[in-house]
């Protein structure tokens, strides 16, 4: 009988402790249980993974983890910049490597992650708020929210938005108030008691990714108000809510510097490449990590570090994993009772890496990272400039790296790393067993 696959690709299932990754497939019978001997299913069960993974060890100084970002970036420099920066060269899109110039078929990041859909996979259940989430007990936004007293919901009118806020106790549904979204792109919300939390990109973030949240009372529905402004200068991943905590995580890739092209300026392909390796050399700590900007009422800014330099773990020699790529990606996790502006009493940890896939059950925290592409072409999922987006031709090889983080109130706490080869498509494709 053909094996019924569980899940596909490659799927990572996270033991906790034990931390195994594996890709399942069982013989299905009638009935879909799989009928095997005692034998036969001793013989079939998935063998764990030895965890190869070195310890994450947090950066002794601001100098050392400086000098673990560039050691690891510096072999990504080419003539045009960051190796895999895209450039349109007579038309057409090509990316560059150290060895030479290899083109496109299509418009796609060089560390394009798979796409994050769910693939026809029906794992997902509803949170207490009344909408989908991958995991019973871990909320995630969306662009309505509702507890039973009041519906929040997002109302979009071309590139405005506005939180409209309803009373849903009597008969029918009555609204109550309005409140402009300024500079939120893309907002969805989360509930947490008397606190509606909109985040979102940052408008103001100049084509850079960057990230916008709003706290907003909602405990009198006729006249709420937005307590809390921030913004962060980087990507929002995943915004978790667990119980009355929210936690953000963010990635913060390659730094965006003064870099050099071949031509009258800067000269020859060599010339360029060593002013950009200069230039790579010269940055400095506060070019790698990410800042958020908080706002009082009276309009002032205050911008700090998201992460300290101790606040970060290092895993590994820079470049040890196949295909990584240096950056931070920081969780931070606030008591939503609290002032969101109050990162004072926030919890923030953060990894030496650059990837976009996280997954979060109720008291774990995975960052994934995988291989780098094995060919030089790209498929495309949509057309310019919608990307990017897209598949390399060939696939991905390496390994997938998991570390995991244990959750604790507002607090994530490092427990183990490993590996094993393959990719592993996107979040969707991770569990908690």
């Amino acid at each position: 009988m053909r094996a019924r696959t569980l899940l596909t690709s490659l799927t990572a299932t996270a033991l906790v402790g034990a931390g195994v990754l594996v890709g399942l497939s069982l013989d299905a019978g009638p009935g879909g249980r799989a009928e095997t001997s005692a034998s036969e299913e001793r013989a079939s069960r998935p063998r764990p993974v030895a965890w190869q993974g070195d310890d994450l060890t947090p950066a002794a100084s601001c100098e050392q983890l400086l000098d673990w970002y560039v050691d690891g970036a510096e072999e990504l420099v080419t003539p045009w910049g960051w190796s895999g920066g895209l450039l349109d060269v007579g038309g057409a899109w090509r990316t560059f490597a150290r060895d030479g110039v290899l083109e496109l078929q299509g418009f796609a990041a060089a560390q394009a992650p798979a796409p994050t859909n769910a693939r026809g996979m029906t794992n997902a259940t509803q949170s207490e708020t009344g909408t989908n989430v991958q995991e019973a007990g871990v909320d995630e936004p969306d662009v309505a929210k509702s507890d039973g007293r009041l519906l929040a919901r997002v109302e979009r009118t071309g590139r405005t938005a506005d939180l409209v806020l309803a009373d849903v106790t009597g008969e029918t549904v009555e609204e109550t108030a309005r409140i402009d979204l300024p500079d939120v792109v893309d907002p969805e919300l989360l509930l947490v008691g008397d606190t509606v939390i909109v985040v979102g990109g940052d408008q103001e973030a100049d084509g850079s990714p960057g990230t916008r949240i709003l706290g907003v009372d909602v405990a009198d529905l006729d006249e709420p108000t937005v307590t809390d402004t921030l913004t962060i200068d980087t990507q929002l991943l995943s915004a978790r809510q667990h119980g009355t905590t929210v936690r953000w995580v963010t990635r913060t890739g390659l730094p965006d510097l003064d870099f050099a092209r071949p031509g009258r300026r800067a000269g020859s392909e060599d010339r360029a490449l060593q002013r950009n390796l200069a230039a790579v050399r010269g940055s400095g700590i506060d070019d790698w990590l990410p800042h958020v900007t908080t706002y009082a009422e009276d309009g002032t800014a205050t911008t700090e570090r998201l992460v300290e330099c101790d606040e970060v773990a290092l895993p590994g020699s820079p470049g040890e994993a196949d295909g990584a790529t240096p950056g931070t990606v920081a969780v931070v996790g606030l008591d939503a009772t609290a002032p969101l502006a109050g990162l004072g009493d926030a919890d923030a940890v953060g990894v030496a890496v650059s990837t976009d896939l996280v997954y979060a059950s109720t008291d774990r925290l995975y960052l994934a990272t995988s291989g780098a592409p094995t060919g030089c072409c790209w498929t495309v999922d949509r057309a310019l400039p919608g990307g990017p987006t897209g598949w390399p031709v060939g696939g991905w090889s390496g390994t997938s790296e998991v570390h995991e983080l244990e959750l604790a109130g507002t607090a994530a706490t490092y427990v183990a790393s490993g590996e094993v080869d393959g990719t592993i498509r996107d979040r969707w494709s991770m569990d908690e067993h």
